[in-house]
């Protein structure tokens, strides 16, 4: 499949990557490129990621690890139609993470939506490093910089 510049459903990607449901956290792509890209995340009556006190502050770093796979096999396909799914992907690991206070992560709620953007991708053999941050009503809930690791 053939991947169109713009807005992507996620069914779409889930043959291409090695996650699934109910790990699939991402429900939309709404922009991609070669380095950059953005998803939106709905938060729905039981999702994993909230809590009795609103979203999880670490799910936000998930957020972005997946926004970065999705897009990244979305562009992979965009440009070369039979480019092989991925067999392993994981984020590897964070670092300078900020977080927005508590309260911010509180107010988010079911029927919400986190954008995440991601960009500066830079690639070493298997191990993709880039920056992203997760947003929620125009604020900045969390930011840091992302490794993960793709195998095809």
């Amino acid at each position: 499949m053939t991947f169109p510049t713009g807005r992507v459903r996620i069914q779409d990607v889930l043959p291409y990557v090695p996650h699934q449901p109910p790990m699939v956290w991402v429900d939309e792509i709404i922009s991609f490129e070669a380095t950059s890209g953005e998803c939106a995340i709905h938060m729905r009556p039981g999702s994993l990621f909230l809590g009795p006190e609103g979203l999880r502050k670490s799910a936000c770093l998930e957020f972005i690890a997946q926004s970065y796979g999705y897009c990244s096999v979305a562009f992979d396909h965009k440009v070369d139609p039979n480019a092989k799914p991925l067999k392993k992907a994981f984020l590897a690991s964070f670092k300078d993470a900020v977080f927005a206070d508590s309260a911010r992560f509180a107010r988010v709620r079911v029927g919400d939506a986190v954008r995440v953007r991601f960009s500066g991708v830079r690639n070493v053999g298997p191990i993709v490093v880039f920056s992203g941050s997760a947003n929620h009503d125009g604020e900045e809930l969390c930011r840091a910089q992302i490794k993960v690791f793709c195998e095809s």
